[in-house]
């Protein structure tokens, strides 16, 4: 089974952009360590590290995004993974281009079949992020696909200003969640609120 991987570049400026280490929250990285994309210590820490590995980068085109590209190159190069596997959609900075119906069409159609898949929506723009959150709900009904994990870096704040500490979430559970209620309503279970309460608790 491929490991897949889809981030977005970072739209902030070069010197914006620097390394720190996100402190987990809810999922567990054995070997954590300082990066400028969160995405890139859950490369390292992959369960099977024999399976083909398949980035996929979005990137807003423009010249930030074109530096801090090469950033995360340089980055995946550090922990073995070669520039060889990235896929790169790009996408323009009008937002309605990214939430045309064709852009995450071109996120699925850049999945391989049999592939476990984790995203990272700690970059890009509000609508690339929900963008993706959708593409993972959708690759299992469209392709022999499944999702591993949907995580988010965080600039953790205090009072509306930065602590200098940053944390790293898990937000799967979201997607199963849909998953689930799509079983309940294939069973017709009527009151599907009372039941999911039951489940997650």
């Amino acid at each position: 089974m491929n490991n897949v991987y889809i981030t977005n570049i970072p739209l902030q400026g070069n010197r914006d952009l620097e390394k720190c280490f996100y402190e987990t929250k809810n999922l567990k990285i054995e070997d954590n360590f300082e990066t400028s994309f969160p995405i890139i210590p859950v490369i390292k820490n992959r369960e099977n590290i024999n399976a083909p590995v398949k980035v996929i980068v979005i990137r807003t085109l423009n010249a930030d995004t074109e530096i801090n590209f090469g950033k995360f190159k340089n980055e995946l190069k550090e922990i073995g993974i070669s520039e060889d596997v990235i896929t790169e959609i790009g996408i323009p900075e009008n937002q309605l281009d990214v939430i045309d119906k064709r852009c995450i069409l071109s996120i699925i159609d850049a999945i391989p079949e049999n592939s476990l898949v984790t995203t990272d929506i700690t970059y890009g723009t509000k609508p690339m992020s929900a963008v993706l959150i959708y593409a993972m709900n959708l690759i299992d009904k469209i392709k022999f696909a499944e999702v591993d994990k949907v995580v988010y870096g965080e600039v953790v704040r205090k009072n509306g200003k930065p602590t200098g500490k940053y944390a790293m979430y898990d937000l799967t559970n979201f997607i199963y969640m849909t998953q689930l209620v799509d079983n309940l309503n294939a069973l017709g279970i009527v009151n599907k609120r009372k039941l999911l309460e039951e489940l997650l608790d």
